[in-house]
C-alpha cells in the first residue's frame, strides 16, 4: 500500500504522499505542470491545498494500492479532469 491520498479542485489534482521525512503535497496541472511542497502533517499538507485553491479541497481518496508511480499517475489524472 502507498499510503497516498488524492483530491480534486477545478482544473487541478492534489497528491499527498508520505515519507521518512514528512508529507509532500503535489499539485498537477491539466498542462502537465508540477508543483510541490513538503509539510509535517497531512493535515497541514491539505490545508495548505485549500489555501492556494481558496477553497476547501477535497474529498481526499485513498491513491489505489496497485500505483507505484504517483507521479505519473498525478500527472494523468489532471490530463484526464478536463
Amino acid at each position: 500500500m502507498n499510503g497516498a491520498l488524492i483530491a480534486r479542485a477545478g482544473q487541478f489534482v492534489w497528491l499527498i504522499e508520505q515519507n521518512e521525512d514528512g508529507f509532500f503535497l503535489y499539485k498537477f496541472g491539466p498542462d502537465g505542470s508540477v508543483w510541490d511542497t513538503w509539510h509535517p502533517s497531512a493535515e497541514e499538507a491539505k490545508a495548505q491545498a485549500a489555501y492556494e485553491m481558496d477553497a476547501i479541497v477535497g474529498p481526499w481518496n485513498a491513491v489505489p494500492t496497485g500505483v507505484s508511480d504517483l507521479q505519473a499517475f498525478g500527472e494523468a489524472q489532471a490530463r484526464n479532469s478536463n
